[in-house]
């Protein structure tokens, strides 16, 4: 019986009859395709990225730590830090860095547990959650975005290790950012960018010495003047690789907060970016 159905199979030899076959001597010996090559695709690099994507797009501020422990994972590094109020003391908070082969994620806790913002930084050019409003940002420029509530500008460039070069716009409003401080821009820790970090964004920081500059108006909640949004035209047309998310807070201290965390660095220098890689320079 099984021989005159390859005998009949065989006469009509096309792609359909040859996966036939195939699928019957699996079938035959008891093993089926899908266990066989379901193992191989869930330990692929595809796989892993889009479960990864995933993750990444239930993290959301004010979560608790436990909670998001528990889908990226133990941090590689815990730190407590003080978080600045407006009245002129802190809190005890915590910095909690995870990592994995697709991006860092930098989190700031504060004294309740409670998620006060994070920092999201790509290390791969196909990884691309959905960030903001549904868009999957890591595949367009700054200029794309369009928040138009600028409040922030901070970039920073230098050679050192103690240091990273970066640039981020931070925008904010009540109801178009969910009274959230957005920012999106480029660091040299995200992909591809390691080990030459963009030649035309150093350029533009070179050009216009960018070394380490934190600009805001007087009032972090002012919005900046567009003429002196229009000098960072060049570096807003850079491709997004770093993705930010931090909640306002009436008593904190934020553009305090901001200056301490983004001064010569995005939250992490490029000596702490290779600590988390295994010091892989």
């Amino acid at each position: 019986m099984i021989l005159s159905f390859f005998r009949k199979m065989f006469k009509l030899p096309n792609i359909a009859n040859i996966l036939t076959i195939i699928a019957s001597i699996f079938a035959i010996v008891g093993i089926s395709i899908v266990s066989t090559v379901g193992p191989l695709f869930t330990k692929s690099t595809v796989y892993n990225r889009n479960e990864q994507e995933k993750i990444i797009q239930k993290i959301n501020v004010t979560e608790s730590k436990d909670y998001i422990d528990s889908i990226l994972g133990e941090p590689k590094t815990c730190v407590k830090l003080d978080i600045p109020s407006k009245e002129g003391n802190s809190e005890s908070g915590q910095k909690a860095i995870y990592s994995n082969q697709f991006c860092i994620v930098i989190c700031y806790f504060r004294q309740d547990s409670s998620l006060l913002g994070y920092i999201i930084i790509n290390k791969d050019p196909k990884f691309n959650p959905i960030l903001y409003r549904g868009q999957k940002i890591f595949e367009k420029r700054v200029c794309d975005i369009n928040l138009g509530y600028e409040k922030l500008i901070s970039c920073c460039y230098s050679s050192r290790n103690d240091t990273s070069s970066y640039y981020m716009s931070f925008s904010h409003h009540t109801l178009a950012t969910l009274d959230c401080f957005v920012g999106v821009g480029a660091s040299m820790l995200g992909d591809n960018l390691i080990k030459d970090w963009g030649k035309e964004i150093i350029g533009i920081l070179e050009k216009n010495d960018y070394k380490n500059i934190i600009y805001s108006d007087d009032e972090l909640f002012a919005y900046l003047d567009r003429a002196k949004i229009s000098e960072f035209d060049e570096l807003n047309k850079v491709e997004i690789n770093t993705f930010a998310n931090f909640k306002r807070d009436e008593n904190i201290d934020m553009l305090k907060f901001f200056k301490e965390e983004f001064s010569y660095k995005l939250s992490i220098t490029y000596s702490e970016y290779c600590y988390l890689n295994d010091n892989v320079y």
